[in-house]
Formats: structure tokens, C-alpha cells, sequence
């Protein structure tokens, strides 16, 4: 009997401390809460929702400076995609060297 991989789902998520100077470094700035605890808020209501349908999800820690270099990196612009993808990635590479 073969038992299918759960999936796990990244989710990107900011320090209090760091939410400021990311949000505002941020091309989609606009879209997220001016202020640390509406955007905690909905996202845990996300990861919240995402876990009662049957998936884990993993928080990975934006870092400001490894984030910046990973969009330098990547020749990609800072908003919700690449955060997504940052985070993936995170997870992946750290789900393979496990």
C-alpha cells in the first residue's frame, strides 16, 4: 500500500520587527495592512483555513536581507509572487536535504 505525501504549503511570513521596512520595500505595497497585526490577522485566518481543509503549511521567516538578495538573485521584483515562490523554495530545498 503506497500512502501519498501530504501536501505542505508555504506560507510567507514577516517578524513584527521587519514588517515595516519589508511592507514598504515591497512593490505591492498597497495591498498589504498598513499595520503588523491586521496582516497577522488575515494570515492566520488563511493558514488557519488552509490546515482545517487538510493541508500543512509551513511559516518561513522572511528575512529583509536574504529576501532582498534572493530577489536580486532571481532578477525578480519584490511583491506577492516572489514571496510565495521565496517561501517555496525555502521549503523544497529544506524538505530535500532532510
Amino acid at each position: 500500500m503506497t500512502i501519498a505525501p501530504k501536501t505542505v504549503v508555504a506560507l510567507p511570513w514577516f517578524h513584527r520587527q521587519d514588517y515595516a521596512a519589508l511592507r514598504a520595500s515591497m512593490r505591492d505595497a498597497a495591498e498589504l495592512p498598513e499595520q503588523f497585526a491586521d496582516w497577522e490577522a488575515t494570515e492566520a485566518a488563511l493558514e488557519e483555513a488552509t490546515v482545517a481543509n487538510g493541508t500543512d503549511v509551513q511559516r518561513v521567516m522572511l528575512e529583509p536581507a536574504a529576501f532582498d538578495a534572493w530577489c536580486r538573485a532571481h532578477s525578480r521584483t519584490a511583491d506577492a509572487q516572489a514571496r510565495h515562490d521565496y517561501a517555496h523554495e525555502l521549503v523544497r530545498t529544506s524538505t530535500l536535504a532532510a
